[in-house]
């Protein structure tokens, strides 16, 4: 195995469980500081690349954790979305093995299974 492959190996598998503690901080950093951009959180974090923070975004949206709440400018002037975290209480979880209400008929399309992501990502700090 080449060198470019191996260290490309090794910064999928680095990646690969950060990714999960990305998520929360971003999450976590949504709930505490409210609605920012995907540019304005990676500076506000610290991270130069943005694909630190763009892929997780995206992935909370597909969890049903973050919302999108409107369009802002960046600082290049490109228009980019604005991001807001959706309070813990507003989230509907389906407990492991089943739902988690008490009538399941009634609230069984609203409960949401927070799942576990498997895909390459670029290596972050």
């Amino acid at each position: 195995m080449s060198i470019p492959e191996e260290t490309r190996r090794e910064a999928y598998y680095e990646s690969r469980e950060d990714a999960p503690t990305r998520r929360k901080m971003i999450y976590q950093r949504l709930l505490s500081d409210g609605p920012m951009s995907g540019d304005t959180l990676m500076a506000a974090m610290g991270f130069m690349n943005p694909n630190c923070v763009l892929p997780r975004l995206t992935e909370l949206r597909d969890d049903g954790l973050i919302r999108s709440i409107g369009k802002t400018k960046n600082r290049a002037g490109h228009t980019v979305t604005l991001w807001e975290a959706i309070p813990p209480e507003e989230i509907k979880r389906a407990a492991p093995g089943g739902n988690d209400t008490e009538d399941s008929s009634k609230e069984k399309d609203s409960t949401h299974k927070i799942t576990e992501r498997r895909q390459k990502v670029n290596a972050c700090p």
